[in-house]
C-alpha cells in the first residue's frame, strides 16, 4: 500500500474529511509480457517454499478451505452464518429514497 491511501484513511479516521480519493497505479513491467513462457515460475503466484510447506498450489478458495478445516469450520455453518455477516455491518451510505 502506497502512502496516499494510508493519508487518506488516516483523514477519514481523524474526523478532518467527509470523503477522500486516493489512488495509485500497478507495474506491469516487472514481469514481461510472455516471460513465462520461457520460465512456468514468473507470473506464478505461488513459490516453490509455499508448494513445499502446504504441499498444495492454492488460491484465496483452496486457502479457505484450508483454514477452514484447520478450525473446524463445518460448510454448515459457513452457510449459515454467510447471510447474517452483512446485517452485522452498518451501512456505509446512508439510505436515500429516490423521487
Amino acid at each position: 500500500m502506497t502512502r496516499r491511501p494510508r493519508f487518506a484513511a488516516a483523514g477519514l479516521i481523524a474526523g478532518q474529511y467527509d470523503i477522500a480519493v486516493a489512488g495509485g497505479v500497478e507495474l506491469m513491467s516487472a514481469v514481461p509480457i510472455g516471460s513465462s513462457v520461457l520460465n512456468p515460475d514468473l507470473g506464478n503466484p505461488t513459490s516453490n517454499s509455499i508448494r513445499q510447506r502446504y504441499g498444495v498450489d492454492f488460491n484465496q478458495g483452496v486457502g479457505a478451505e484450508m483454514m477452514a478445516a484447520k478450525w473446524g469450520f463445518t460448510r454448515w455453518l459457513r452457510s449459515w452464518d454467510s447471510p447474517r455477516s452483512p446485517a452485522c455491518t452498518p451501512p456505509s451510505w446512508p439510505a436515500t429514497t429516490r423521487s
